[in-house]
């Protein structure tokens, strides 16, 4: 099973404005945190891209979740790993659903340092 594989515990946080004043500035922020949840952590893997400027490697680190983990692009998510190096808050970037046949398997999601 999949949920044998989430070795790592993270805690997602969200924060939300709860209202916005006349200049249009977000007032009231709240921050919502889930704490413990089962994870992966991923390290990064390389991607070659030819851009105007000449070839670049970029390298991303990813999170793979829990199928119905309620996680959105933006949210901050705190990783307790005991690696040294690696970074342990990130922003989630996108999340990208894996499917098993035609099930919602896990969830992956591509991480931007803080």
């Amino acid at each position: 099973m999949i949920s044998d594989l989430f070795c790592h515990k993270c805690d997602l946080s969200r924060t939300t404005a709860g209202g916005v004043d006349e200049y249009g500035i977000p007032t009231n922020p709240t921050t919502v945190t889930v704490a413990g949840i089962a994870c992966r952590y991923v390290r990064a893997k390389s991607v070659i891209k030819t851009l105007e400027s000449g070839i670049h490697v970029f390298r991303q680190p990813a999170l793979l979740l829990p199928a119905g983990t309620d996680v959105r692009e933006g949210d901050t998510i705190a990783i307790k790993l005991t690696d040294p190096g690696v970074a342990s808050e990130y922003h989630a970037g996108p999340v990208h659903p894996a499917y098993d046949d035609l099930t919602l398997h896990h969830l992956r999601v591509e991480l931007e340092a803080v």
